[in-house]
């Protein structure tokens, strides 16, 4: 199970994920990249620090969130503390995405 919550907030779009992200729910993402596309927002901050597992799919739809932010020219950080399972598992996005330990930390990081 994947419960997504959305909050804007000065300019930056908060993403939680918590619970497992993979095939049988990564297209839930979907709709997020739908909304970025959508209105064009530029920050983004993807909090995982609840989520409890990812698989290839997760990684992909994760990915493809990433791309789209990117896309706007914008700005993604990723709250990963205390997650080392799933860090390990998107490593290939760590050299790309701004890491923090929580929503604070990423709010200094857009200077807010």
């Amino acid at each position: 199970m994947l419960d997504i919550d959305i909050k804007p907030y000065c300019g930056v779009l908060f993403i939680r994920l918590r619970g497992t992200l993979n095939k049988d729910n990564a297209n839930e993402l979907k709709d997020v990249d739908n909304l970025l596309k959508q209105v064009g927002i530029r920050n983004i901050v993807f909090n995982i620090t609840a989520l409890n597992s990812i698989d290839k799919e997760g990684k992909k739809a994760l990915y493809e969130s990433y791309k789209i932010g990117k896309g706007n020219n914008g700005s993604i950080i990723l709250c990963v503390k205390d997650n080392e399972e799933v860090t390990e598992k998107i490593s290939f996005l760590l050299d790309k995405i701004g890491i923090v330990e929580d929503e604070l930390a990423a709010l200094n990081k857009f200077n807010i």
